[in-house]
């Protein structure tokens, strides 16, 4: 993220530009509420269009844009495996995954997400 908003400063710079450029992260509401971020992560962005959306909702909708869009894009975000990008590859392969490394899979996070609203366990209930 430090490099986000250096760039973010940079391209004005280059363009000879004033004013400022927000940096988009890309959190989502499944890794907040388990406290998978770290401090300068994509959390600290200016603006997080998808950070109060559960990542089972977000496939859930990227499924429906492919089908209805026809962008084909969407089916590599939709099957890359969710990683902070913590540790370097190996052998051009991701050897950390997020899901590992938080012992819960997101669909199980997301259920902790539905679970803790007072109609279904309450807050005091769904504590991980």
């Amino acid at each position: 993220m430090v490099f986000a908003y250096l760039f973010a400063q940079l391209m004005l710079w280059v363009c000879d530009r004033p004013g400022g450029l927000l940096v988009l992260g890309s959190s989502n509401v499944d890794e907040s509420l388990r406290g998978y971020f770290t401090k300068y992560d994509n959390s600290s962005a200016d603006v997080n269009p998808i950070g109060g959306i559960s990542k089972a909702d977000l496939r859930k909708f990227l499924v429906f844009m492919m089908k209805n869009s026809g962008l084909s894009a969407l089916e590599r975000i939709l099957n890359a495996c969710p990683t902070a990008e913590l540790e370097p590859l190996q052998d051009g392969r991701i050897l950390q995954t997020d899901e590992a490394d938080m012992g819960l899979t997101y669909d199980e996070l997301s259920m902790f997400g539905r679970l803790r609203k007072e109609p279904y366990c309450g807050d005091r209930k769904s504590v991980v």
